[in-house]
């Protein structure tokens, strides 16, 4: 017998990305954060805006987030080392990036998203679980506090086929 004909079709898993702050703090139900690598980091990657003053010393946190089993991001969590210390261990593996935030002991002063697309290197298909040079969505943001010190950099990698932009037009 043919194997799809009889298997139930598994409802899609859509990543909608927000492009507002309100959007970027709402939960993301159901994911699984795996903490993949937690060390210190003395620089950043390159970054595809300027928002805020880099600080001398930041957490690298490599995380890899999954639904129902299926992984759908891989994020270089790049967080201020002294903030870091702030932020309960716990809420690594059970919190997004921008709502590590809440964490922060003053206000946000500025936070920044780019969205590009690209495609998976060897490491990024393994990690993510698809095809080398599978489309990508590639995602940073950047967070400022309210002396403009650059707190949190995130560069996500979110798999292509489960990446969904909505917007109202008018």
């Amino acid at each position: 017998p043919l194997a799809f004909v009889t298997e139930r079709v598994r409802e899609h898993l859509w990543l909608e990305m927000t492009t507002n702050w309100r959007g970027l703090m709402n939960a993301r139900e159901g994911a699984a954060i795996e903490l993949l690598e937690n060390e210190e980091a003395r620089s950043l990657p390159q970054r595809l805006h300027e928002v805020g003053n880099p600080a001398d010393i930041y957490r690298r946190l490599r995380r890899r987030h999954s639904r129902d089993g299926q992984v759908f991001l891989v994020a270089d969590v790049f967080v201020e080392a002294d903030f870091y210390r702030l932020i309960p261990q716990e809420a690594f593996t059970t919190t997004t990036a921008m709502r590590l935030t809440t964490f922060l002991p003053t206000k946000v002063g500025r936070a920044q998203q780019t969205i590009t697309i690209g495609t998976a290197d060897l490491e990024t298909a393994a990690l993510l679980d698809v095809p080398l040079n599978a489309p990508l969505c590639l995602v940073d943001r950047s967070v400022t506090d309210e002396r403009d010190r650059l707190m949190l950099l995130s560069k996500g990698t979110y798999r292509g086929d489960l990446v969904r932009m909505d917007m109202r037009l008018k």
